[in-house]
């Protein structure tokens, strides 16, 4: 019986309920769960970073960006190194001792004015989305601190950045930085731009209409207005966040066959077992398996996207670019959602032309799938209708606001 009773009382117990409580989107004992392991030293870090992910998810945003474990990063006390060395590379994104040991760089965390140009160091390792999500923060920094910035990052998403920060200087950050020693002297974590920028809910609503450009290749080709082009990806190959985020492709495809619209396929890894779901499924679906490019450079696929008149989608990668572009998304949540989206509502907070079609209960798809088959509805009635008042005029450009086709 005491066994059973100090069982009951031991941290990782304790742990496995708060997460059984997140898991089952009841935020309340979750965060009460997770709070009573603050004191355990080995539970502590995974605890916080569940406090954190909640009290975002729920309109709190003291913390700023949840503390990640392996993220949070003390600069080293550590002095130059003053032997000359032929390159600097930062071996570990999320920890770059390199910038102050080598390069000299001091972190800026807000006090004072910073020393221009300021590195942005995105401190991402294998989160292009997290990437995208911080980018939104730049011009806002920029226009609060007017200093000229140098921003580091995924060598996937330099070319997107360039074009839609022509005012920034864009390096790679897996790249050689020794050019950068003698022009920056203070390095700012793209992680904590979150905490020094947005205190408050209404502070959103400049970030959320934030756009990323893209070469005008498409111009050259104007689409005619013929049945709506959508852009789909149902997984995600994070596999830990996989069991819950991925849809389930039988009914997904029945959804693909009902709709008299052109597929387009997004979705990187191993899709063959999927894509021969769908062909049984729904043959006579219209679906497109080499028009869009999920792997590579960001800017290509970005490109490519602008060709789409909407985008379907979980949350990944593809929603976070879709976002960034302002094109017209429906962004299929899980129950538990990840920490940046709001936990009730329809809209996204960070991403004005993306609304949400949340799980009503955890594991259950049925309610997303049928707001997204009302949804699709509407879009090929907006599609129809717009055809009807132009039927002779070529779709040259978006217009400025966001579609409401949704």
């Amino acid at each position: 019986m005491r066994e059973c009773m100090h069982t009951r009382r031991s941290g990782p117990l304790r742990l496995l309920m708060a997460e059984a409580a997140f898991l089952s989107g009841r935020f309340d004992l979750a965060l009460q769960g997770y709070q009573n392991l603050a004191e355990d030293p080995k539970l502590q870090p995974r605890a916080q970073l569940m406090s954190d992910w909640i009290n975002f998810h729920r309109g709190d945003f003291s913390i700023g960006w949840p503390r990640y474990p392996g993220a949070e990063f003390e600069e080293p006390s550590l002095p130059l190194t003053e032997t000359q060395k032929e390159s600097v590379r930062v071996s570990d994104p999320r920890q770059p001792d390199e910038l102050t040991t080598s390069l000299g760089l001091q972190r800026w965390t807000g006090s004072g004015e910073p020393s221009p140009p300021l590195l942005v160091w995105f401190n991402f390792k294998n989160s292009l989305g997290g990437e995208i999500l911080v980018s939104r923060l730049i011009s806002t920094f920029q226009a609060r601190y007017q200093v000229p910035l140098v921003l580091a990052c995924n060598p996937r998403s330099v070319a997107l950045l360039r074009v839609s920060f022509p005012q920034c200087c864009v390096v790679d950050n897996t790249g050689d930085l020794t050019g950068l020693a003698g022009s920056c002297k203070q390095y700012v974590l793209a992680r904590d731009l979150l905490k020094l920028l947005v205190k408050r809910e209404s502070d959103f609503a400049d970030i959320s209409r934030e756009r990323m450009t893209v070469p005008s290749a498409t111009e050259a080709n104007p689409r005619r207005i013929s049945r709506p082009k959508v852009a789909i990806s149902w997984r995600t190959t994070n596999h830990a966040q996989g069991r819950f985020r991925n849809l389930p492709i039988n009914p997904f495809a029945k959804i693909l066959a009902r709709h008299d619209i052109e597929w387009h396929v997004a979705q990187h890894g191993e899709i063959e077992r999927d894509v021969a779901a769908f062909r049984k499924l729904a043959p006579s679906a219209t679906i497109h398996l080499n028009t869009l490019h999920p792997t590579g450079d960001l800017s290509k696929l970005a490109t490519e996207l602008t060709a789409m008149d909407a985008v379907v989608t979980i949350d990944n990668t593809l929603l976070h670019l879709a976002g960034s572009l302002g094109l017209p998304t429906l962004a299929m949540i899980s129950v538990p959602g990840y920490w940046a989206w709001p936990c009730q509502g329809q809209g996204s907070r960070w991403y004005e032309s993306v609304s949400i079609l949340r799980q009503q209960k955890p594991g259950d798809w049925s309610n997303v799938l049928s707001d997204l088959e009302d949804a699709l509805t509407r879009l090929i009635h907006s599609q129809e209708k717009h055809k009807a008042s132009r039927p002779n005029q070529e779709l040259n450009q978006r217009d400025s606001q966001p579609s409401s086709a949704f």
